[in-house]
């Protein structure tokens, strides 16, 4: 009976346990957990252009955050962030936020009409632009976030969410953020 329940106990924690995931494209290794947040689970992505899927977590399960890395089946992908293709994909993500109430999923979708933000963090962390913007479900607000850069060929794209009205989970997307800008940018050693 006892080693009945160490077998069920030792099986939830193996279910349960994180691990980091190195994603060859841009020979980055993600660790399990990036800055407050908890790694879940790898997703391809089909067709395969469209790349690969990251989700992290808070403990609490109120911030969720997904990184997409993806090439679109292009040969060449621009460093420059303020190139018209990067531009156009970065203005497509908050189109497809948008698409979003068309379909149903959500009832709203509130974007600022000012430009993307082009930040950095720190002297190596990864530029990135930024747009925040409101989502409204059935189920409440949703305080949304989009981030982009370019890596090794690959466009990275972040979409985080959380409960509008918990300013704990905004820091949360700021270390979040800062976290996956310092990774992307060498700053801070891969996880082994």
């Amino acid at each position: 009976m006892r080693n009945c329940f160490l077998a069920a106990l030792m099986a939830l924690f193996m279910a349960n346990a994180t691990a980091e995931t190195k994603e060859t494209s841009i020979d980055v290794t993600f660790p399990d957990r990036l800055g407050p947040l908890e790694f879940q689970r790898k997703q391809e992505i089909q067709p395969k252009e469209l790349g690969i899927a990251l989700q992290y977590a808070s403990p609490t399960r109120d911030v969720w955050a997904t990184i997409y890395i993806y090439d679109l089946g292009l040969k060449e992908i621009p460093t420059d962030l303020a190139d018209h293709l990067v531009m156009r994909v970065f203005l497509q993500t908050l189109q497809d936020a948008k698409q979003q109430v068309v379909t149903g999923r959500v009832r709203e979708v509130r974007i600022s009409d000012e430009p993307p933000k082009l930040a950095r963090t720190g002297l190596c962390g990864r530029e990135y632009l930024r747009t925040d913007f409101e989502i409204d479900t059935n189920q409440g607000s949703m305080k949304s976030y989009a981030v982009l850069t370019t890596l090794r060929g690959n466009f990275v794209k972040l979409r985080i969410s959380h409960p509008r009205d918990q300013e704990q989970s905004s820091a949360q997307v700021v270390s979040f953020i800062e976290a996956v800008s310092l990774l992307l940018g060498g700053c801070i050693q891969n996880a082994k």
